[in-house]
């Protein structure tokens, strides 16, 4: 899989959720697992479109 097409729904409920404040963190931290610097939602699309395995703390 190499690309991620989002549906409607989700797009939907993705602006809901990005304007809530508890899931700031989810957006704009640090992965502190990661030699990069990312947000733990893209190290999530991330292993998703690299087929690797989620870690549990997620």
């Amino acid at each position: 899989m190499s690309k991620i097409t989002p549906t409607t729904q989700f797009k939907r409920q993705y602006k809901v959720v990005k304007k809530n404040h508890r899931w700031r963190p989810i957006f704009n931290g640090k992965v502190s697992s990661d030699t990069e610097v990312r947000s733990p939602w893209d190290y999530i699309i991330d292993c998703f479109l690299t087929d690797r395995s989620i870690p549990e703390y997620f």
